[in-house]
């Protein structure tokens, strides 16, 4: 169950983090958590919005570099580093902490930490 979680956990975040939002959305439970780098909860629609238009303020493609992995259970916990040029000129540069449940095939939960003061000042 281990391997199934983590491999689900890294497909869903690269697929989110690429041109494939949609294959990310796909691999989301129905009642999916999903809690932003403010502690507070995201609807899924919002959630959903939120990536559709991220591509659209994108100059360069989004990178990002996995640092790290642990998984125990249905519990994976992803250490990430991601960057872009954006179209307003600024680069948007960040480091992340996923903590991610798995369940039943989908993620059911995601909590995302991260520099709030770096998607500030790039997209400000």
């Amino acid at each position: 169950m281990m391997s199934d979680a983590k491999t689900i956990a890294l497909a869903f975040l690269e697929a989110l983090s690429g041109a494939e939002p949609d294959t990310a959305f796909a691999m989301l439970a129905q009642d999916a958590r999903i809690t932003g780098p403010d502690g507070k909860p995201i609807e899924r629609e919002r959630f959903e919005e939120t990536f559709r238009g991220f591509g659209g303020i994108l100059a360069s493609p989004y990178q990002q570099e996995i640092l790290g992995v642990t998984a125990e259970g249905e519990r994976v916990a992803v250490e990430a580093r991601g960057r872009a040029e954006l179209r307003n000129g600024r680069i948007y540069a960040n480091i992340y902490h996923f903590l991610l449940e798995v369940r039943g095939g989908k993620v059911a939960a995601m909590r995302e930490y991260c520099d709030t003061q770096a998607i500030a000042a790039a997209f400000g």
